[in-house]
């Protein structure tokens, strides 16, 4: 369920990209709201584009606040893996770096002394 609202919400969004900058657009250009006619065509085109990004601002805003707030399904806490694994012992660990690396004895015992 909770993905059909996401969808919802996302489909709505998106089409509001689209639908307000080019309303916006399409009202100035049209000279539907009255005074609009006394404005010189670039004060037009001026106005309009702002309020077209501020649209576009305002929807993403909105989208924002509620991807935010949505709700997340309730998920049992899971253990820490690095906590809930055995403990490798000294022996373990240095007989697998042996095997792994073959000259790592050589140089150990090196080091040691016991060459």
């Amino acid at each position: 369920m909770a993905v059909s609202r996401v969808m919802v919400v996302f489909t709505i969004a998106s089409i509001l990209m689209w639908v307000l900058p080019i309303g916006v657009l399409q009202t100035f250009n049209w000279n539907i709201i009255p005074g609009l006619e006394d404005l010189s065509p670039r004060a037009r085109t001026l106005w309009s584009g702002a309020l077209a990004v501020l649209c576009v601002n305002v929807v993403i805003a909105c989208y924002i606040f509620l991807a935010l707030h949505e709700s997340t399904p309730a998920t049992e806490p899971q253990p820490d893996p690095i906590r809930v694994g055995k403990p490798i012992s000294r022996s373990l660990a240095y007989r697998k770096s042996r095997s792994s690396a073959p000259y790592f004895g050589l140089l150990a015992a090196a080091m040691t002394g016991l060459c």
